[in-house]
């Protein structure tokens, strides 16, 4: 049957458990491999449950299997398909990525307003704002520096331009940086939380996946 457990992964699903049970965080992909295990696991269950009468010894086996909803359904309300760890995983997360989105849009109002300036604009080499060192920046001609006071991130291979965050912005690129820092940190925050339940229930996951292994094998 097509309900049985992906072969695949269970040599990266042993090594997840192994580094989850030394303290180390599980990436938001090896947590969806948990995942997708646990559907297996749970549907193998209901699926041979449901057949006992066919194979009532596979069906007892099955019903050895335990059941993880719990933290099949923790994942999947903290972690998306595309491996994003979810705004509804967190309020503080919630927050920071508001408040993240929101410094974002501002500055590049405030730099698009820069680049419209009939005083700044000639000076500038290209009609573009652009990130550098996560802040945001102008290219400036170097030939022209004087016409944005600022702090210098970078410079064009040719040395023709200057990256340079003007002085008015610094203070809302500062802002940004730490709404930032806190997304990249309650993220962090979510997949130690997520790691520790796996850590805490990989024994018995691996003795289910070593019993799906033999239930496949009967198939």
């Amino acid at each position: 049957g097509d309900q049985v457990a992906p072969r695949g992964g269970v040599v990266e699903l042993y090594a997840a458990f192994q580094h989850a049970e030394k303290g180390g965080t599980l990436t938001p992909q090896q947590l969806l491999d948990v995942r997708s295990t646990l559907v297996a696991l749970h549907e193998t269950k209901r699926f041979l449950e449901g057949n006992a009468e066919q194979a009532p010894q596979l069906a007892a086996q099955a019903s050895i299997l335990s059941d993880r909803r719990a933290l099949e359904r923790d994942i999947d309300q903290s972690i998306d398909s595309a491996g994003e760890v979810r705004d509804e995983a967190s309020a503080e997360l919630a927050a920071a990525r508001r408040e993240s989105n929101q410094l974002a849009g501002d500055l590049q109002r405030r730099l698009a307003r820069y680049l419209q300036d009939p005083e700044v604009s000639p000076s500038l080499s290209d009609d573009f704002y652009t990130v550098r060192n996560d802040r945001y920046v102008l290219p400036v001609r170097a030939d022209a520096k004087g016409a944005v006071r600022g702090i210098v991130h970078d410079a064009s291979r040719s040395g023709t331009t200057l990256f340079i965050e003007p002085e008015a912005v610094v203070e809302l690129n500062n802002k940004l940086k730490q709404a930032e820092l806190a997304v990249a940190r309650e993220s962090f925050r979510v997949l130690r939380d997520l790691t520790a339940q796996v850590a805490e229930e990989a024994p018995e996951l691996l003795a289910d996946i070593e019993l799906l292994a033999h239930i496949d094998l009967a198939f």
